[in-house]
């Protein structure tokens, strides 16, 4: 099999020893040796450390409120470390996270490949790649390649369910290349999808600060028993995570360990309950954090993770766990959809948000406009990636664009019933003073209704340099403005803007978005590429297939949107008749009664 290989091994660890090695094939391997009689050895010692949980379970369940079950969380273990010294296994764990991320998207890190055919129990061949440990790097390096290692552990955890047991630093390599390379896989753990959701419902709660819902995924987790007592629970963890989310700097000073350290203290008052898999899971977060800051001392993993917890909220569209989540950020306590929240989802998710001045966690209610990029957005609210929000906006513009087109129709009908009032008594050939009563009617605003479209047209006037408003309330004079403005726009070449990029945190001293009286879009995203109408338009006129999807959109909106009206119209134009004829016959019936 091997040509040649070194008489000294290159790498020892506890279980095994690496010699570098070269196939009769010509390519170089890592050759990989399990020591001798390492399975009556860890054989042994699980059996004292079994004993030795069982006591300090019997001392942690008299001393605290404690109800991990120590025995159940050393077996999980145990039963991984067994799996780690059958190294067929390793080799068939290393082949599957390699595809699995290739899945996921996740190809800018290296795995070396196996060679099947020579692996056994105790020995497994796979390819030789030259290069450093990660902490030896360059603090640089580090801080860049930590990025990759960051969206590879969250696509594990959240995505796959397929996670790496074990990323110490002796098992994440700098290539020669400057690649990043993750070997050993003998310690690998799986988490079921429902965790998986309820692990990012309880990130999205813990930001949305809903302590009650944080408790409920903690009940679901298995952290906490099904009937523990919520008033009791709630002011504590309100006590250990509250400093998180409330308090300005939380989240500059918020590392995992710290956070675990909270937890823990929490452990004296609460019947905590730590389910085995999470064992591995806070080992490896603990594990990677402390790699991180050795290139980033401002690392902190828990705000790395938003961005992508934000992308898959909005990609679950085949989860109802992670549907119930989107909805709920997109519409807070009052019920009403929050454009602002939308573009703080997306601004996450294409990477581009920045922390917030108040060093909060997560804050969905305040955005950092001159970070935005509108064609970024667009491009990602049309990917494979948001599928689930693409629904809920397709609702909402319909909605909006609903309402739009009836303030518009009713104040076009206003005006001309207006203009052509002093003519009413020349014959009509055609019934357009009934006709445009019948329209005013079906497009009758609520007071909310209006109050809400009187904000949005000014917020969309504000954000994009166009004359909305002015067009749709008075038609006339309006209109040649709007249009105007839009060619003057268009011409120029430049994306349809009026404002500076805006800050709506408190405190903020640029240029706000102008009051409004009902909220309804307050704080709307403003910046030097908020609305660029041009690129929409090429998108819509476009051949791939964003510009099928965009296009899918519009029609559906269109659609409705007419039909909406079509049936507004007819049924006001039906009760119109119906109320007339009745009138008759009263009026009839009123007569007969007379004589």
């Amino acid at each position: 099999v091997l040509d040649e290989i070194s008489p000294e091994p290159l790498a020892a660890a506890s279980l095994a020893q690496v010699y570098r090695g070269r196939l009769k094939t010509g390519e170089d391997v890592a050759v990989k040796v399990q020591r001798p009689g390492m399975l009556e050895i860890v054989t042994k010692d699980m059996y004292v450390m079994r004993r030795a949980a069982e006591w300090y379970q019997s001392f942690m369940g008299r001393f605290t409120a404690m109800d991990t079950d120590f025995v159940a969380l050393l077996e999980a273990w145990a039963r991984g470390f067994f799996e780690e010294l059958d190294f067929i296994n390793e080799a068939a764990n290393q082949i599957e996270f390699t595809e699995l991320m290739a899945e996921v998207g996740i190809t800018n890190i290296r795995v070396p490949k196996v060679y099947q055919e020579y692996v056994t129990r105790t020995v497994m061949v796979s390819e030789w790649i030259d290069g450093v440990k990660l902490t030896k790097a360059d603090p640089s390096q580090i801080k860049d390649l930590i990025k990759i290692g960051n969206d590879c552990f969250l696509a594990q955890l959240l995505e796959t369910g397929v996670f790496h047991g074990d990323p110490h630093p002796g098992n994440m390599m700098v290539s020669t290349e400057g690649e990043l390379v993750i070997i050993d896989f003998g310690l690998m753990a799986e988490v079921p999808q429902q965790d998986r959701d309820y692990m990012v419902s309880a990130i999205v709660h813990l930001a949305n600060k809903d302590f009650n819902q944080v408790i409920e995924d903690l009940v679901a987790l298995k952290f906490l028993p099904p009937d523990v007592d919520r008033a009791k629970v709630l002011p504590i963890a309100v006590r250990v995570l509250g400093p998180y989310v409330y308090q300005g700097g939380g989240a500059k000073n918020l590392n995992f360990q710290s956070l675990a350290k909270d937890m823990a203290s929490a452990t004296l008052e609460l019947p905590i309950n730590i389910p085995p898999y999470y064992a591995l899971i806070g080992r490896a977060l603990i594990s990677l954090e402390g790699i991180a800051l050795t290139g980033d001392p401002n690392y902190r993993m828990v705000m790395e993770a938003y961005p992508f917890v934000t992308k898959r909220i909005m990609s679950g569209d085949k989860s109802e766990t992670l549907k119930n989540i989107l909805q709920e950020v997109l519409y807070p306590k009052d019920g009403r959809f929050s454009p602002k929240r939308l573009a703080v989802l997306l601004n996450a998710a294409t990477g581009n948000s920045s922390a917030p001045d108040s060093g909060m966690m997560v804050d969905f209610d305040s955005l950092d406009e001159s970070s935005l990029d509108f064609r970024a957005m667009v491009d990602f609210l049309l990917s494979d990636k948001a599928t689930g929000v693409r629904g809920l906006l397709v609702e909402e513009m319909i909605e909006i664009g609903d309402l739009i087109l009836r303030r518009g129709a009713q104040k076009s009908s206003q005006e001309i019933l207006t203009r052509i009032s002093p003519f009413r008594f020349l014959p009509q050939p055609f019934p357009v003073t009934r006709l445009l009563t019948v329209v005013n009617e079906a497009a009758a605003l609520s007071m909310e209704e209006e109050v809400f479209t009187s904000d949005l047209l000014t917020n969309f006037d504000h954000y994009t340099g166009l004359s909305l408003k002015a067009l749709i309330d008075e038609p006339t004079r309006g209109g040649p403005l709007a249009m105007q403005k839009f060619l003057t726009s268009m011409a120029a070449g430049r994306p349809m803007l009026n404002a500076r990029p805006t800050s709506i945190r408190s405190g903020a001293t640029t240029t706000s978005p102008p009051a409004t009286s009902s909220g309804a879009v307050r704080g709307a995203p403003a910046s030097t590429s908020a609305v660029d109408l041009q690129y929409l338009a090429r998108v819509l006129s476009g051949s791939g297939v964003q510009s099928e999807r965009a296009r899918a959109m519009a029609r559906e909106v269109s659609t409705t949107l007419l039909r909406r009206g079509r049936d507004r119209v007819l049924n006001v134009g039906q009760t119109t008749n119906a109320r007339k004829e009745r009138d008759v016959r009263t009026t009839r019936d009123s007569r007969v009664t007379r004589d």
